[in-house]
């Protein structure tokens, strides 16, 4: 059984200047979401060193420590993904100057992804074609309604998991239907 928690880990966002990057500044925000009043519902972390970090960020305008969750050896990557898989809601993030590689993890992991509705970027993986309330949950591009959609979630289990299958069927069919090798080439 997963948790019922939403999850986020990720890197900084951006490989501009700090103050340029709104993506950085709202995943800022969303780590510090993770320390107040809705610690009980999300676990945002940044998967940076505290020094990466460090450089991007004023340290001054929140809490120094629970900010990261680095991987440092094989074994901690195995449990960074353990744990990732064990919520039941994942949010996705969008760089400022690429796509989210791990879509297509997240999208077969039997959990919820929520991700912003706007995509800046599209692949082979016709990230384009990504329905909202069919593949996945959409939040606000600035993460500033998170709670009130893991609410959602919550209320519509069902719809919610149902959510998850579709997303799980898109992988599928991208990777395994019969004319994929020929669609994908």
């Amino acid at each position: 059984k997963k948790l019922s928690k939403l999850v986020w880990r990720g890197d900084i966002g951006t490989n501009g200047h700090k103050s340029e990057s709104s993506e950085f500044k709202n995943r800022v925000e969303l780590v510090r979401k993770s320390f107040g009043d809705s610690s009980d519902k999300l676990d945002a972390k940044f998967l940076v060193t505290k020094e990466r970090l460090e450089s991007k960020a004023d340290p001054k305008n929140f809490p120094r420590e629970g900010l990261t969750a680095e991987p440092v050896s094989e074994d901690d990557t195995r449990d960074y993904l353990t744990n990732i898989l064990s919520h039941r809601y994942i949010i996705a993030t969008e760089d400022d100057y690429r796509i989210n590689s791990d879509l297509k993890w997240m999208f077969l992991s039997q959990s919820v992804v929520l991700m912003p509705e706007e995509h800046r970027f599209s692949s082979w993986f016709m990230e384009d074609f990504f329905e909202p309330y069919v593949h996945y949950v959409p939040i606000a591009s600035d993460y500033s309604d998170v709670e009130e959609k893991l609410k959602w979630c919550e209320e519509n289990i069902k719809d919610a998991e149902t959510i998850s299958e579709r997303a799980t069927l898109f992988v599928h069919d991208m990777l395994f239907h019969y004319s994929s090798d020929r669609e994908n080439s």
